[in-house]
């Protein structure tokens, strides 16, 4: 099967670069070979592509850059250090307060702080996949160093109400960060109005290169780091900033804001139309957290009787690129920690399947790749199988209040 024929579902785990990006990084690449730490005039323009970036987007995020503390974004390799640079370097001294249905970069960190003798407590979630704001309120009073909630999940896509957290955080004085990987560049975020203290997320999540990332902070918020070496990014994170991955991250960023503001059709268009079809061909199928807002681009079923193993291995010989959870345990044979939290029944786990949509998807690929996953799971089910205890989906709230 050639490249050409594979149509590409999988942009959860990673997005192809958008043409403007790539073009972005040859140019700069071409010019900006100095070191941004060297203080020649080669050098200062290179740090001048590093700040200019770093300034754009704290500005664009509705960060403070004046006054006695501004906030700060420092440029990572991705959003798993990010993650860990926020949750270890903001929560060493604990307790720590975690949700259940964190990325594995976040969740993995809460493991290893327990085994240094810090307190986690996790927050449960619903069978929408929402935490509860009663038990993070419980939580808070007995203090804490850290929050951690994901904004949108990486799996079911279910948007977290990180407004109405922030507000809850803010009252006990306890900070919040939030792993918002997955809803950057895809919902206007000014965190002016939202009381987020810390924020992470990855270029290649957006139609950007992999290999950066940024950690936002408020600058008033103390962070260890968790490396050391240079005096780059004052010592939190050192080492040589690459100027042509900066480039690339902010070309990324205005193609990709661009694109959530003018594309025709959004994403949840197209997610909507996938998930319409499926429902059509299979009145059993499950969505899960379709009930509640979600982040436009992500669909998480689950049809009885299937296996995803199997069902993957399908459709990729079909030409859809898709997965069954995060890309980080892709290779894993555990089932989803995510549905697990939601309580999902073991059957369902089992079938569990994420598509998501990007904004180099057409409504066309769209259509075709509903024809594909529908002639799959044809062949691969069994009648027995047509007959399911599951809650149907239900459509209401499924598409994202921007």
């Amino acid at each position: 099967m050639s490249v050409r024929s594979v149509l590409y579902l999988d942009n959860n785990a990673s997005t192809p670069l958008a043409t403007p990006v790539l073009e972005a990084m040859v140019k700069c690449a071409r010019c900006q070979h100095a070191n941004p730490a060297s203080p020649h005039q080669l050098g200062r323009k290179a740090r001048h592509v590093v700040e200019r970036v770093r300034e754009e987007i704290l500005a664009d995020l509705g960060g403070m850059l004046s006054g006695t503390t501004p906030d700060r974004l420092i440029f990572t390799s991705g959003a798993t250090e990010a993650n860990n640079l926020a949750v270890r370097g903001m929560g060493r001294k604990g307790p720590v307060i975690l949700s259940s249905v964190e990325h594995p970069s976040v969740e993995r960190v809460g493991q290893f702080l327990i085994q240094e003798g810090t307190e986690v407590r996790w927050l449960s979630v619903n069978s929408d996949g929402l935490i509860s704001l009663d038990q993070l309120e419980f939580f808070l009073r007995q203090g804490a160093s850290l929050v951690s909630v994901i904004w949108a999940n990486h799996e079911t896509g279910v948007c977290q109400s990180m407004a109405k957290i922030g507000d809850l955080c803010r009252q006990y004085n306890i900070p919040l960060h939030t792993d918002a990987t997955q809803i950057i560049a895809k919902k206007k975020i000014d965190l002016r109005e939202i009381a987020v203290d810390a924020l992470t997320f990855s270029s290649h999540k957006f139609h950007g290169p992999k290999g950066i990332g940024c950690l936002f902070v408020r600058g008033n918020v103390p962070l260890d780091p968790l490396v050391y070496g240079g005096f780059q990014q004052a010592g939190i994170r050192p080492g040589t900033e690459s100027p042509v991955l900066v480039e690339g991250l902010w070309a990324a960023w205005k193609w990709a804001q661009g694109q959530r503001e003018q594309a025709v059709p959004p994403l949840a268009a197209m997610r909507d139309c996938l998930e319409n079809r499926l429902l059509a061909a299979f009145p059993h199928i499950v969505f899960h957290g379709c009930r509640v807002e979600r982040s436009p681009q992500t669909s998480c079923f689950s049809l009885e009787g299937l296996d995803r193993q199997v069902l993957l291995m399908a459709l990729d010989q079909k030409g859809i690129a898709c997965s069954t959870g995060a890309a980080c345990e892709s290779g894993a044979a555990q089932r989803s920690a995510t549905l697990g939290a939601m309580g999902c029944e073991t059957s369902l786990l089992e079938a569990a399947i994420r598509l998501s949509v990007g904004y180099l998807n057409t409504p066309d690929e769209i259509d075709d790749a509903a024809d594909r996953i529908i002639n799959c799971i044809n062949n691969l089910q069994r009648p027995s199988s047509l007959v399911s205890t599951a809650i149907p989906a239900r459509r209401e709230g499924s598409k994202m209040v921007d």
